[in-house]
C-alpha cells in the first residue's frame, strides 16, 4: 500500500524568520532578545513552525554585538573608548560627569534627571578599577561636582553600605554629617560564609536556617528538638539588627551560651562574631543595627541588586 500526503506548505519559511529576528535584534537594541522572539511569534499567529528561541539567540546576539561598543573589563578598562553617542542619555542630558585615569581609570555615569532621584534609586553608574578609599572619595567628588553644575544639593542622612570598609571611610570623610549604615542581607551573608571558612560541622539545620533568611523558603521539614533549637539560635543571630540597640551586646550573649550548650563545635563562630560586630571598632553595633528605622527605611540594598540584574538582561 502506497501512501501519498499533500505537499505541507509552510506559512513562512524559517529563514525569513531567522533573519527577521537578526534585523530587529540591530534595529530595536533597547528590547532585549526573548521580547522580540515573542513578538515575532505573536506577529505570525503561529509557534507551529517557529524555531524555538534557544536555536536563534546565539545569532541574535552576535549581530546585535556589531553593533554595541565592546563591555568593559576590568582588564582594558583603562583602554576603553566610550563613543560620543554614550556621553548623553536618552533625553540628551549630560551623561559621562566623569572619566579619569590617575592612577587609576574611575568612570561615572549620571544625569541631571537621576541626580534629583539619589536615594534608593539606580541612578548612578561607575565602572572602576579598583575598590580602595582614593577611588571612592573621586567617585564622591565627581557626583558632588555635577550636582553643584546642575544646581542640585547632595546632602545625604543615610548611606546603606555592604560593609565595605574603603565605602564607609570615604563617606564619612566625605558626606560628614551622613549616618552610616551596613546592609542587613550582607550581615546575614557574613555569617554563613564565615562558618563555611570555618570548616565547622555544617548540619543541615543550619543550611535551612540561613536558606530561610536569605529568603529561600522550605517546607514539611522533619527536624528533631535538638536541631530546632540550634536553627532558632542562629536566626536569632541573624535577627540581631532587628534588636533594638541598647539590647543587642546582652541578647547576643544569651544566644551564643544556648548555642554552645547544643553544639561545642560553634564557639570558634561565636568569637568571631563577638570580635567583628560586637566588641568592634570597625562595624560598632549601631552601624548595622535597623531596629529604630524599621518601617522608616530599608534595611537591605536588595532592590539595587535587583536593579542591577534587569539591566544585566536589559542588555
Amino acid at each position: 500500500v502506497i501512501h501519498q500526503h499533500e505537499e505541507r506548505v509552510l506559512p513562512f519559511h524559517i529563514g525569513e524568520i531567522v533573519n527577521e529576528f537578526q534585523q530587529a535584534a540591530i534595529s530595536d537594541i533597547r528590547t532585549p532578545l526573548p521580547q522580540i522572539y515573542d513578538r515575532i511569534r505573536h506577529e505570525h499567529s503561529t509557534a507551529a513552525e517557529m524555531p524555538i528561541f534557544q536555536q536563534i539567540r546565539s545569532t541574535g546576539y552576535r549581530k546585535r554585538s556589531k553593533v554595541l561598543p565592546p563591555c568593559p573589563k576590568r582588564t582594558n578598562l583603562r583602554t576603553f573608548e566610550i563613543p560620543q553617542s554614550f556621553h548623553l542619555n536618552s533625553l540628551k542630558e549630560p551623561f559621562l560627569i566623569h572619566d579619569s585615569a590617575d592612577p587609576y581609570r574611575i568612570i561615572v555615569f549620571a544625569s541631571k534627571t537621576s541626580l534629583r532621584y539619589l536615594g534608593m534609586k539606580p541612578v548612578c553608574y561607575s565602572a572602576t578599577e579598583k575598590k580602595d578609599l582614593k577611588t571612592y572619595l573621586t567617585l564622591f567628588q565627581s557626583l558632588k561636582d555635577a550636582a553643584i553644575a546642575f544646581g542640585i544639593n547632595i546632602a545625604p542622612s543615610s548611606h546603606l553600605i555592604d560593609f565595605e570598609i574603603a565605602a564607609s571611610k570615604a563617606s564619612k570623610e566625605f558626606f560628614h554629617n551622613t549616618d552610616i549604615s551596613y546592609c542587613h542581607f550582607h550581615f546575614a551573608q557574613a555569617i554563613w560564609r564565615k562558618i563555611k571558612n570555618l570548616n565547622s560541622v555544617i548540619h543541615e539545620h543550619l543550611i535551612l536556617s540561613i536558606m530561610h533568611m536569605l529568603y529561600v523558603y522550605y517546607s514539611d521539614l522533619i527536624i528533631e528538638a535538638h536541631e530546632k533549637n540550634i536553627q532558632k539560635h542562629i536566626v536569632d543571630l541573624i535577627s540581631l539588627p532587628m534588636v533594638p540597640t541598647n539590647l543587642v551586646r546582652e541578647r547576643f550573649e544569651i544566644i551564643s551560651q544556648e548555642l554552645c550548650w547544643e553544639d561545642l563545635s560553634f564557639k570558634p563562630f561565636i568569637s568571631y562574631l563577638r570580635r567583628t560586630y560586637i566588641n568592634s571598632k570597625q562595624f560598632p553595633i549601631a552601624s548595622w543595627n535597623h531596629y529604630n528605622y524599621l518601617g522608616i527605611r530599608s534595611r537591605t540594598n536588595n532592590r539595587l541588586e535587583g536593579s542591577h540584574r534587569q539591566l544585566k538582561k536589559y542588555i
